[in-house]
């Protein structure tokens, strides 16, 4: 079970054209478009989420975490960041993921230059001081990048997130190629697609 992706501040989410969170489902495409912004209530509520989740758990169960989009100042964007992956690791989950790719915060997409910069912080001050502590093992933390990332492009980042202390990649997240999206959309929810996309703009997956 993968809980999130949660800030270090609430968030209401998008509101677009006066409807808050849109979304909508492709049935006959096995796809759907959303533009929700990260709607959630911050990491100490969802942290307390997790601890009574946890009691139960007969799964590994891991939480998804985000940088704030509304923290302008870039050190205390990453600061706050780890603040919450520590956070979630007292709390014993068994895995994190660092959510780099979400496409409806209205921050666009980020070079690789600042991409990389915050990779290094967060394997700084968070994934090479893990600790043991009382499980048989370290937290691994796995960092979520985008499905629109150009295959050859692959390798580079690769060696930027195994050098800074990442365990894992999971690509990706929804994708903002329209054009390539709408060729696997069926031909009788294509009026809806552009509509959505032209409107709303957002994540396409499925």
């Amino acid at each position: 079970y993968l809980g999130g992706t949660t800030t270090p501040n609430s968030r209401i989410g998008n509101i677009k054209e006066g409807i808050h969170l849109p979304i909508v489902t492709y049935p006959l495409s096995d796809a759907a478009s959303n533009n929700l912004g990260l709607p959630n209530e911050g990491n100490e509520i969802n942290v307390y989420r997790a601890k009574e989740f946890l009691k139960l758990r007969t799964f590994p169960f891991g939480w998804s975490l985000m940088a704030s989009p509304d923290d302008l100042d870039q050190e205390i964007k990453l600061e706050n960041l780890v603040k919450g992956m520590q956070l979630f690791e007292e709390a014993d989950v068994d895995f994190l993921e660092e959510n780099k790719s979400c496409p409806n915060t209205g921050e666009g997409k980020p070079d690789y230059k600042t991409m990389f910069t915050e990779m290094r912080y967060v394997g700084d001050h968070f994934l090479k001081k893990r600790s043991i502590k009382n499980r048989e093992r370290v937290v691994p933390v796995i960092v979520k990048l985008s499905n629109d990332i150009l295959v050859n492009d692959v390798p580079m980042i690769l060696d930027v997130v195994f050098e800074a202390g990442y365990d894992g990649v999971n690509f990706g997240n929804t994708s903002v190629n329209y054009q390539e999206m709408r060729s696997r959309i069926h031909p009788q929810e294509r009026t809806l697609f552009d509509y959505f996309t032209h409107t709303f703009k957002g994540g396409v997956s499925g």
